[in-house]
């Protein structure tokens, strides 16, 4: 009986490869998806071609990769930005500004803070004339005149 290489005895493919004998009577191995080499023994690094975007860090797995992705952003490739402003956390009539894993709330007259949610007192600074009562309004403050 002639000398089989591929006889699962002598089977040199490592990693459920295909066997294949040559008319040479010599195997060779057919790989399956994510490793190479002569037997197969290889895995083949999936991140070698830096497939993560903005600082991503790329896990190799067998035939396939993921992506470990910085704060403020997701996606397969961790290519998109996340909105921290989608929650609208401006408060008052303030504008959100989105920016890489945290936002700006640019805030209107009269009020300030992280989130716009604190109103100035602009009577501290006594902007009424002639003696008048200065009351304190939300975003801003009223002068009531003395009789």
């Amino acid at each position: 009986m002639p000398f089989d290489p591929c006889d699962p005895a002598h089977d040199p493919c490592l990693h459920n490869a295909t066997c294949l004998t040559r008319s040479d009577g010599t195997a060779a191995c057919r790989c399956r998806p994510g490793f190479q080499g002569t037997r197969c023994e290889i895995d083949t690094d999936e991140c070698i071609s830096g497939p993560c975007q903005n600082q991503g860090h790329c896990l190799d797995r067998v035939n396939s990769y993921s992506c470990d992705c910085e704060p403020g952003f997701s996606g397969r490739h961790c290519e998109e930005d996340i909105n921290e402003c989608t929650s609208r956390p401006c408060q008052n009539g303030g504008i959100c500004q989105d920016l890489v894993n945290r936002f700006h709330c640019n805030c209107p007259p009269g009020y300030f803070g992280t989130l716009c949610d604190l109103d100035i007192n602009e009577c501290e600074v006594s902007p009424c004339l002639h003696e008048a009562v200065c009351i304190n309004k939300p975003g801003g403050f009223k002068c009531v005149c003395r009789p």
